[in-house]
């Protein structure tokens, strides 16, 4: 044990063997052209999915501005409706990130960089259309105006089912600075159990004691259809 504790300070990490943490920041950009460790933004992970499955995954992850769906990166299956972002305990994602920053400045951070956690796995949404009325607005669109958009579900049949899933992480799980959109929670075949009609964009499923209580700030959800409940 001591010969691992020695490495790791070696490496500049504080890792938390228990819980396969280490006290780092690691950085991802969609844009990267070559990808690497996530130890700096000249070598950022691409995926979101390659820093949360790291061993050990760091306390903190920078996202830079882009586009990021679920089913890409480490372990996960291109176009798997099942795939979703699970926060864990411990670890805050921020979003919001040009790409050569050093330190998280709030004030300016998302606003200029808009980050997307997208369910749209195809690529093949509609665009979003603006409304102020369901009809006659949205006659083409899903007759249906929310947020002075349209919600077209007409290509949402390969979209994910849960973008976010906060269930079984507490409070010091954290996700700031994000755009959540394009869930597709439709898959609801019934039961007390069944939780794929509901959560979208973030499902936090379970009971008092076994749900979660993740912290959500500076979050826009939009353009998530759910066949029961959820954001």
């Amino acid at each position: 044990m001591k010969r691992i504790v020695i490495s790791l300070a070696f490496l500049g990490l504080i890792c938390d063997a228990a819980l396969g943490q280490a006290d780092c920041t690691a950085h991802v950009d969609i844009g990267i052209g070559n990808p690497g460790n996530g130890s700096t933004w000249l070598l950022a992970y691409r995926h979101i999915q390659d820093a949360l499955n790291a061993n050990p995954v760091c306390k903190e992850i920078w996202v830079a501005a882009g586009t990021y769906t679920p089913d890409l990166g480490l372990n996960q299956t291109a176009l798997d409706r099942n795939a979703t972002f699970q926060l864990r305990d411990n670890v805050a994602i921020y979003g919001g990130f040009e790409g050569m920053e050093s330190v998280l400045r709030p004030d300016n951070r998302i606003p200029c960089n808009p980050t997307i956690l997208s369910g749209d796995l195809n690529g093949d949404d509609s665009p979003p259309i603006a409304c102020t009325d369901d009809l006659p607005d949205c006659a083409s669109y899903g007759k249906l105006c929310v947020d002075g958009f349209c919600i077209a579900n007409g290509d949402l049949g390969d979209n994910s089912l849960h973008i976010v899933t906060g269930s079984g992480a507490d409070s010091t799980a954290k996700l700031d600075g994000f755009i959540i959109q394009g869930g597709y929670a439709n898959d609801y075949v019934g039961g007390c159990d069944d939780n794929r009609g509901m959560g979208a964009g973030l499902i936090v499923y379970g009971t008092t004691t076994s749900g979660g209580s993740p912290v959500v700030e500076n979050c826009t959800f939009r353009d998530n259809v759910a066949s029961l409940t959820g954001c």
